[in-house]
């Protein structure tokens, strides 16, 4: 599981996602509170299509988890963005992108 770095809680995350192009991308977004509590977001991407998703981390967040599943054989980008932060992946296979949560 790559750690990415650390989101600020309390502003919006910009979630850009490029689907492959042979099949539907997978996404799912877990949100880790500090009793260890999960929410899970389950999203899909059709095929050759691009989709952004919003998510803002509350107070009680400590870390956020971003599964991506593209289909085998393809090729998904997912960019994630933050003011002024910005990781961008090309994912080729099952990956988890990990961030921490921060003030």
């Amino acid at each position: 599981m790559p750690y990415k770095g650390t989101l600020a809680k309390g502003l919006t995350i910009e979630i850009d996602v490029l689907g492959s192009p042979l099949d539907s991308t997978a996404l799912a977004i877990t949100k880790v509170n500090q009793r260890g509590g999960t929410n899970v977001r389950a999203l899909t991407v059709g095929a050759g299509t691009s989709a952004t998703f919003f998510e803002v981390l509350g107070a009680r967040i400590v870390r956020m988890v971003i599964h991506v599943t593209p289909p085998a054989g393809g090729t998904a980008q997912i960019r994630v963005a933050q003011d002024t932060t910005q990781y961008t992946d090309s994912v080729t296979g099952d990956i988890e992108l990990l961030f921490d949560a921060v003030l």
